[in-house]
């Protein structure tokens, strides 16, 4: 008698390379901590909170659908505070939690049903700037505001 059939050693291989593929295209499209180049705008004086730094990048999304594909170039401008009641926010440990928010929040815009591409990059923005200021108190995503702040480029291609 047999427990399992004699489908089990292939159903077990199709699972495990199912889930190898899986947790491989997790990373495709996923953008670099070094994408966001923070830049100081206005200087920490101490004692306290404060100081202002900014980084501004221009983000590919693309929904790939039969029904409603869409794509749009995204300005995201990063600001957050130098020190917060936290304490110093280091530009390493900003890169890389705004790498992870600009992650989580495409992976949400890019579910919602908006048809243009304005609509895509404010849901975008929204997403990421909730997940930011969740990690980094004070932190906020807008687009394009400051002057001056050179600008990144990211597109999955």
């Amino acid at each position: 008698m047999r427990l399992w059939g004699s489908q089990w050693p292939v159903t077990l291989l199709g699972w495990a390379l199912g889930t190898a593929l899986l947790v491989g295209c997790a990373s495709w499209g996923t953008i670099p901590p070094t994408t966001f180049q923070f830049y100081n705008v206005v200087p920490y004086k101490a004692p306290g909170e404060g100081g202002w730094k900014v980084a501004q990048v221009r983000i590919l999304l693309t929904r790939v659908s039969r029904t409603q594909p869409l794509q749009a170039w995204c300005d995201v401008e990063i600001g957050l505070p130098e020190v917060n009641h936290q304490g110093r926010v280091a530009n390493v440990a900003a890169q890389e939690l705004a790498a992870f928010a600009a992650d989580e929040a495409a992976r949400f815009a890019l579910q919602q049903r908006v048809a243009t591409s304005a609509a895509l990059c404010d849901a975008f923005r929204l997403k990421m700037g909730s997940l930011l200021a969740r990690d980094i108190p004070g932190a906020k995503v807008n687009k394009f505001m400051e002057q001056g702040i050179p600008q990144t480029t990211f597109s999955p291609e």
